[in-house]
């Protein structure tokens, strides 16, 4: 406990957490030697900050070391987009349903293209749909597998700052598919990306 609030104080403060630690291990050490409180730690975390009394003042960041803030705010703001680019596709990719017994040039246009109506994904060629949108979680459950190595293997912000231009690459790679099959790897590499950027 005494370490984690050493590094949690030193990243606030700016500094190394390394050159803090031994200093909150002795000096804010009860006096009897044993490890830090829970409420010591959490004070310590704060660098000097109020710490939240109640639950609702956490969420709202409110006495929170600045440095903390910025960085709760802008990881959310990239989990947010990635969860955009995660969903939105399960909504936008609707199923598409002419009238099968008719030829397909007579299939009526819709007035915004979906992957099912651009590419035919329907009829014979339903299931393709159904292999398209579960592609992305495939995506999910290889980045699960494949991430905690290499967060272990090169570092958490190593990972975690290229696995989120990544994905911005993959997504706009996404919207200029030339093919069903070509959409399918891009959405199965983007599910890899997303997973490994949470596990860092």
């Amino acid at each position: 406990r005494s370490l984690a609030a050493g590094a949690s104080a030193a990243c606030a403060a700016g500094g190394k957490p390394e050159k803090q630690i031994a200093s909150l291990d002795i000096e804010d050490r009860p006096a009897g030697g044993g490890p830090l409180s829970i409420d010591d730690a959490v004070a310590a975390s704060a660098a000097g900050h109020e710490v939240p009394r109640h639950i609702a003042a956490g969420v709202f960041l409110v006495g929170m070391a600045p440095a903390q803030q910025r960085l709760l705010i802008m990881v959310g703001l990239v989990k947010g987009v990635f969860a955009m680019c995660a969903f939105v596709p399960l909504f936008v990719n609707t199923p598409y349903r002419p009238a099968c017994e008719e030829p397909p040039e007579n299939w009526p246009k819709l007035l915004h293209e979906t992957a099912a109506s651009e590419w035919r994904l329907c009829c014979a060629r339903n299931w393709q749909l159904a292999f398209l949108n579960s592609m992305y979680f495939t995506g999910c459950l290889i980045g699960g597998v494949v991430g905690g190595p290499l967060v272990d293997r090169f570092g958490r912000r190593f990972v975690a700052v290229r696995t989120v231009w990544l994905n911005v690459v993959l997504q706009v790679a996404s919207a200029a598919a030339p093919n069903v099959w070509a959409y399918s790897f891009l959405r199965l590499a983007s599910g890899t990306i997303y997973v490994s950027s949470i596990t860092a």
